[in-house]
């Protein structure tokens, strides 16, 4: 496990625990990675594997015998249960710290409210999670308890995320549902003028092409053009956070794909050098909305779907306590805003003109800590919107 860690360099993480947990989590978004994007389709996603990391790590405290093993698989958990929540609790204070960064995640266990839960799990939620578990009335009304969990998402995020849970998607079978909804948006640290956004063509895995809105910006940046792809650094303002973006060249853009991971990411990175950049970079919206039961399912997590089998005895006691469903969906805007002057750097010679104009892989990444917070894709900036 602790051999992935370099996948993310400059990582300045001061204890074991919080190391575990994001060389874990990065794991965890690349397979969830290829397993969204293993249908075929050329669509546009992003998603949150710390979010989904989060509020499934809170669940697994209460998980036992093989429902606690399938989540540890999946999720690459490989702290002990007691420790978990504390380290995610010293992970995601760093964040809260996070200056111009705007990240709004609503993750939350919603469980039947005539459940009786056991005192040392509440304890636990109240000392690392205080928000980790919300009472809805499932069995006598899912449809109100529907409308205040979209209303509880939509309020945590900002008035961006508006309906996590769609009509149907629960009845009053439902007696524990994951919810994790996020909205992210950053300020950059080298500016973007909007006065010289321009509409310019994107070039589509078909062929095609379509025009969008394409900012621009120099400075300097973390670069390298490689033999199968492009990839720059766009670090956010304090250069906390960063996002990463891998753009394959022409036809080779499933091959990329397929070989991504831990240790290519790590190599990607690890390659970048400072150079003198004028980068044209898409604008855009992307929202992505998800039930995961089928894929969780796929991967591993079986016995925590099943009524039947689902062991959560650490966390109440009753044999009715099983994932209705997870849900998750995230908000990413990325767009001109930014802050402070451009990137310094060496202004003698020409810069390296990088335009983003065909589907490219991105991830937000915490510099400090190594984490993965969002990856997706962009595959038509165009189309770019709720994903349903």
């Amino acid at each position: 496990m602790f051999a992935l860690l370099p996948v993310f360099i400059g990582k300045t993480t001061a204890s074991e625990e919080v190391d575990d947990i994001v060389a874990g989590n990065n794991e965890f978004a690349f397979d969830l990675y290829h397993e969204l994007t293993g249908t075929g389709e050329d669509e546009n996603l992003v998603f949150s594997p710390y979010g989904i990391s989060m509020v499934l790590g809170v669940a697994y405290s209460g998980a036992r015998g093989l429902t606690r093993d399938e989540i540890a698989d999946t999720m690459h958990f490989s702290l002990p249960q007691e420790l978990l929540l504390p380290a995610f609790q010293s992970l995601d204070a760093g964040f809260s710290n996070r200056e111009c960064i705007e990240i709004h995640p609503a993750n939350s266990l919603w469980v039947e409210q005539d459940c009786e839960f056991l005192q040392h799990f509440l304890n636990l939620l109240n000392v690392y999670y205080p928000g980790g578990m919300s009472l809805a009335e499932f069995i006598n009304n899912p449809e109100e308890a529907r409308i205040m969990i979209n209303d509880w998402a939509f309020y945590q995020t900002r008035e961006k995320i508006a309906e996590i849970i769609p009509p149907e998607e629960i009845d009053d079978s439902a007696r524990l549902v994951p919810v994790s909804a996020i909205y992210f948006n950053g300020n950059w640290r080298t500016r973007f003028n909007p006065g010289d956004t321009v509409e310019m063509p994107f070039r589509l895995l078909d062929g095609g092409q379509v025009m969008v809105p394409m900012m621009k910006a120099s400075g300097a940046f973390q670069y390298r053009r490689g033999i199968d792809y492009s990839t720059i650094e766009i670090p956010y303002t304090e250069g906390h956070l960063s996002m990463v973006i891998i753009m394959p060249n022409a036809e080779l853009f499933e091959q990329v794909e397929d070989s991504l991971d831990c240790l290519i990411a790590h190599e990607i990175i690890g390659r970048m050098l400072e150079t003198e950049v004028e980068l044209f970079l898409p604008r855009f919206t992307i929202d992505s909305w998800f039930s995961l039961k089928d894929t969780l399912g796929s991967m591993g997590i079986i016995d925590a779907f099943c009524d039947d089998c689902a062991d959560f005895s650490g966390m109440a006691d009753t044999e009715e306590i099983y994932f209705h469903d997870v849900f998750h969906e995230v908000h990413l805007e990325v767009d001109e805003d930014g802050a402070g002057a451009a990137g310094a750097g060496d202004d003698s010679g020409n810069p390296v003109t990088l335009r983003i104009d065909r589907p490219f892989i991105f991830f937000v990444r915490d510099r400090e800590t190594g984490a993965i917070l969002f990856l997706g894709r962009m595959m038509d900036p165009s189309t770019a919107g709720t994903d349903r």
